[in-house]
């Protein structure tokens, strides 16, 4: 993880013009707001768990989760009650950085290809019809520079799917568990409306939660996919032959879009976001047959 920030600090420490500094600062800023949008959903979110003791005007009173401890529950109530609230609370605060962390890698990865894209579009736009040699040259040196460039963001995005594959891989897993049995326990607690309100906030946490891990990944498939368009619409034919040769190697090589995997099995993705749904949604089909 040190390496990842330490990247991205010489990233933004040495931008090659003013528009690079202001493609990062634009990633950048929509990472600022999505954590900021993020924390205050989850801190929401999490609310639903523990406003079932406040709601409450009968004799029972429930606690936010269950839980046994060494203590009279009755004479300790409002302690264990506050205790599982700042337990509640932390959990929250946790899921937002680790999930802000998680967007801000990826927007990074997308802020360098779309740098990438932007010294494509300016290949061969300073050549002449006849370029001098050491014309040429600078211009070959600029398409070994977006190659390296390009193979840097790879690199990245390539070490930060094997930093999170297997994380993500229990997180989806247990995203799927708890979305289907949630689903049975609503239909469980249907005349209990805290509990109800507090599954139906599970279920709703539990999906937006899965939604925010796809869409960047989808926005890192997109912005690698991109390149080559980038490339093509470059005035490459204003260039030497071994330019071009080196340009063609550059889009075959983005045909393959970089991914973010599940253990190696799942596409992080809106569209297997959408097939996640639905699967749990079958699951809690069979589990309300079950029950029937």
């Amino acid at each position: 993880m040190r390496d990842f920030l330490e990247q991205i600090k010489t990233d933004y420490d040495t931008p090659q013009d003013d528009f690079e500094a202001k493609i990062y600062k634009r990633y950048a800023d929509r990472t600022r707001k999505f954590s900021i949008g993020y924390a205050v959903w989850c801190h929401a979110s999490f609310s639903l768990y523990i406003i079932g003791p406040f709601l409450n005007h009968t004799e029972e009173r429930p606690f936010p989760g269950h839980t046994k401890y060494p203590l009279d529950e009755d004479k300790y109530y409002w302690f264990i009650v506050s205790h599982q609230s700042i337990c509640t609370f932390t959990v929250s605060a946790i899921t937002a950085a680790v999930d802000a962390l998680f967007v801000m890698l990826v927007h990074h990865i997308c802020a360098k290809f779309a740098v990438l894209g932007y010294n494509l579009e300016k290949i061969g736009e300073d050549l002449s019809e006849s370029p001098s040699a050491q014309d040429e040259l600078e211009t070959y040196k600029k398409i070994v520079n977006c190659v390296k460039k390009h193979k840097e963001a790879i690199g990245f995005a390539d070490s930060m799917e094997s930093a999170f594959s297997i994380p993500t891989f229990i997180n989806l897993t247990m995203n799927m568990i708890v979305m289907s049995t949630s689903g049975f326990v609503m239909l469980a607690n249907v005349h209990s409306i805290p509990n109800l309100v507090k599954y139906i906030g599970l279920s709703v946490t539990l999906t937006v939660h899965l939604f925010f891990m796809s869409w960047p990944a989808q926005e890192m498939m997109d912005h690698s996919a991109e390149i080559c368009e980038f490339a093509y619409f470059a005035s490459w034919y204003r260039t030497s032959q071994r330019s071009k040769n080196l340009l063609k190697f550059l889009m075959m090589r983005s045909q393959v879009p970089c991914k973010l995997t599940t253990g190696k099995l799942y596409v992080m993705s809106l569209e297997n976001f959408c097939a996640v749904l639905k699967t749990s949604m079958s699951y809690f089909t069979v589990l309300k047959s079950l029950r029937d």
